[in-house]
């Protein structure tokens, strides 16, 4: 434009230079026509310089406040790119986002800013500009406007600004209140990080959002950076707090596992200790029934062969006879109570079990008490019967069944009665025996279960017992899964009672165990065969059988008794386990291996195997089992038993 202007200049003043010429040189006449003329261009050309004048004055304006224009730009600009320093410097987040308000404030016309990132429900204040000490400390909840703007994801301002916000600036020149405000919501992605809160002395204009929208992601960012940054390291000191604990902790346990293997080399030799002295405990119970039962063989033995003959004995030898014999029962009662006790707290107690009808087991039970109970007057009555089986051992059943009702009627007045029976307890049957006795006080309760604990006094004991049965009957309970207690009143009698689990099946027909119901004894049963190194068991045993109606063959010791049974091919072989030398296992196991012996029935006729060791018995290759002292029903029905099948075969 201003080339322009020279040219046009140029060629006024040629055209002015060209009239003054011919204004010389024209003639009079002519003169005036020319200074009209000169008159006219000049007025022209003067309007064109006014015009143009104005025309650079009005282009002058335009390039200054493009040139303003561009120095604020150039302002701002170089604002952002300081603010965008300080975020990118390594601080404390508050440090980052005052640094970075600072240098934004003058460029926005901001009185004042604070910086608020969002946590949980709460906007907590991390960085300010100008802000009074009440508002760049005041938690805000995240409610109302603050909520609006950050939903909407875009710059909400305020012109004036709400009274109720109390929202004030405090700078080194001034204090007050804004007139107008903006909330700009930071966000990364859809995640709100934060609220920045501007206030400004005059109208909120599009420059100001706009600088303030340049800045709004960038301290987002940060935020979110510096929030990751914090969380990485307190994570990072948590791991590291726990790995020192780990790491304490491993210490620890190998040290522990150090002290355990100590622990448990010492607890294996101690189990070795103990292992070895169950093994000599074992040994002494096998060899305390053997050393125990092997008299008693003879003096039960012999004392119901002298009963077999009263008719040649006094009335006085009868009375001793009886005596005898009782009392080696008795002491058989008291020995099979010791070892069985022993025998459950060593855990070598094994169980048979099957369905058992309770009435049936308390008929039996009945069955054997009923010789004292008629001595003393007693009644036995069966009071409460449920037909539904229990899954328990026949045998062992039996035995508690045992227990409660002799003591029952040992401590049961005479001319009263006994009541038992049993009753459906959810799945379990519940039995129970009661009396008439004396009761039991509550002092004594808590001790009645203990073994060897008896409510007398040894000074001033008016019955017969060692006190195992009450306390061997629990333990066989427990082993069924049952419980047993007892209720009484002292003075007005007792209460056992006892639970067994109710069979899923029914109960079998019948059973191969033994010791079986009694069988009537044959006139002629046979040849039976009995290996036995003890003269006396051999004469107690020859006696017995005789009257069975057996012939019988003596064997003293292994040897004998297998040439004696290679030979004479007895029905049945009785054969003591315990023998010097050859020993009645391997003696069972040379007649199996014979073709000649291999059918015998084989049953075992020892002192040394406590009750309940049938089934060691059986897998050593014998088809039954007696205990010394004999029982002679037990005998009898053994004899009757096998020597029956042999000759049927």
């Amino acid at each position: 434009m201003i080339p322009a202007l020279l040219v046009l200049c140029g060629a006024l003043l040629a055209l002015v230079f060209k009239l003054l010429f011919e204004r010389r040189s024209a003639p009079a006449g002519q003169l005036a026509a020319l200074n009209a003329r000169l008159e006219e261009k000049t007025r022209e050309r003067t309007q064109a310089l006014e015009f143009v004048n104005q025309e650079m004055t009005r282009q002058n304006r335009e390039l200054a406040e493009r040139s303003e224009e561009l120095a604020r730009h150039r302002y701002r600009e170089q604002a952002k790119g300081r603010a965008l320093a300080a975020l990118a410097a390594e601080s404390e987040l508050e440090g980052l986002v005052n640094a970075a308000l600072g240098e934004i404030a003058a460029p926005a016309s901001a009185a004042m800013m604070i910086c608020y990132q969002v946590e949980g429900n709460e906007l907590v204040p991390i960085g300010s500009y100008a802000a009074s000490a009440a508002a760049r400390t005041t938690r805000l909840p995240l409610a109302g406007m603050a909520a609006q703007a950050l939903e909407k994801g875009r710059i909400e301002t305020f012109d004036p600004v709400p009274e109720e916000l109390d929202l004030r600036f405090d700078c080194l020149l001034a204090a007050g209140r804004p007139r107008a405000m903006a909330l700009l919501p930071l966000t990364v992605g859809r995640r709100h990080t934060g609220l920045l809160l501007v206030g400004s002395l005059g109208p909120i204009n599009a420059e100001t959002l706009a600088t303030l929208s340049d800045l709004a992601t960038p301290l987002a960012l940060t935020i979110a950076r510096r929030t990751l940054l914090l969380q990485t390291e307190r994570i990072a000191r948590e791991l590291a707090r726990r790995n020192e604990e780990l790491r304490e902790q491993a210490n620890e346990l190998a040290e522990q596992g150090e002290e355990l293997k100590a622990q448990q080399r010492e607890l294996e030799v101690k189990n070795r200790e103990v292992q070895k002295a169950d093994n000599l405990k074992s040994e002494f119970l096998a060899n305390m029934s053997h050393e125990l039962r092997t008299p008693l063989n003879a003096v039960i033995g012999f004392s119901e062969l002298l009963l077999d003959e009263t008719d040649k004995l006094s009335a006085e030898q009868i009375a001793y006879a009886r005596d005898i014999h009782a009392s080696g029962r008795h002491l058989l009662t008291l020995i099979n109570g010791v070892l069985d006790l022993a025998k459950i707290e060593a855990g070598h107690m094994t169980l048979s079990v099957e369905p058992v009808q309770p009435t049936e087991a308390i008929a039996s039970a009945f069955t054997l008490v009923n010789a004292a109970a008629k001595k003393k007057g007693i009644s036995l009555e069966l009071a409460e019967a449920d037909l539904v089986p229990v899954l328990a051992d026949p045998g062992k059943l039996q035995q508690i069944l045992l227990n409660l009702l002799s003591n029952a009627v040992k401590f049961s007045p005479a001319g009263s009665h006994v009541d038992a029976g049993a009753s459906r307890d959810g799945t379990n049957v519940r039995f129970f025996v009661r009396d008439n006795g004396p009761g039991i006080a509550a002092s004594v309760l808590p001790q009645l279960f203990k073994p060897f604990f008896q409510a007398e006094s040894p000074l001033v004991k008016k019955h017969e017992g060692t006190g195992l049965g009450l306390a061997i009957s629990k333990r066989l309970v427990e082993q069924h899964g049952g419980t047993m207690g007892v209720a009484s009143v002292e003075g007005q009698g007792a209460t056992f009672s006892f639970t067994l689990p109710v069979a899923v099946e029914e109960p079998a027909s019948g059973s191969d165990e033994f010791p079986a119901k009694r069988l009537a004894p044959a006139s002629a049963q046979g040849l039976v065969l009995v290996v036995d190194d003890h003269e006396t068991n051999l004469t107690v045993a020859r006696q017995l059988l005789e009257r069975l109606g057996c012939e019988v063959l003596l064997a003293r010791n292994g040897d004998e008794g297998l040439r004696l049974a290679r030979e004479k091919q007895p029905l049945l072989v009785l054969l003591d386990i315990a023998m010097p030398g050859k020993d009645g296992f391997a003696l069972a196991a040379e007649l199996r291996a014979d073709p000649l012996t291999g059918t015998i029935p084989l049953v075992a006729l020892t002192a040394l195997a406590m009750r309940g060791d049938d089934d060691r018995v059986r897998r050593a290759g014998f088809d039954g089992y007696l205990t010394k002292p004999i029982d002679r029903r037990a005998l009898e029905h053994t004899v009757a038993k096998f020597c029956a099948s042999r000759r049927a075969a």
